[in-house]
């Protein structure tokens, strides 16, 4: 799977299966969260953490993650999505 997901809400149950989830089928998943240390097992999953709160100035932390993963994926053709956990 080349795709980039940027989950929002993830140490909740139903955002943290679908990262998780996701992450076990080979995507590239980004947890948006509050809390590293309440995310810890996410991270330890192998869920890149991006901490943040999407009350504060969201579309420049979304995009700024995003961002990241298209640098790094030059030349490679990959669809980014959003969960809203």
């Amino acid at each position: 799977m080349n795709e980039t997901f940027l989950i929002t809400g993830a140490t909740g149950k139903t955002a943290a299966l679908v990262a998780r989830q996701l992450h076990t089928q080979g995507a590239d998943v980004r947890a948006l969260v509050r809390n590293e240390t309440k995310a810890a097992g996410l991270a330890a999953a192998g869920v890149t953490l991006a901490l943040g709160d999407f009350t504060d100035a969201a579309p420049e932390v979304l995009e700024s993650q995003l961002d990241e993963r298209r640098d790094t994926q030059a030349g490679e053709a990959h669809h980014a999505r959003y969960f809203l956990g």
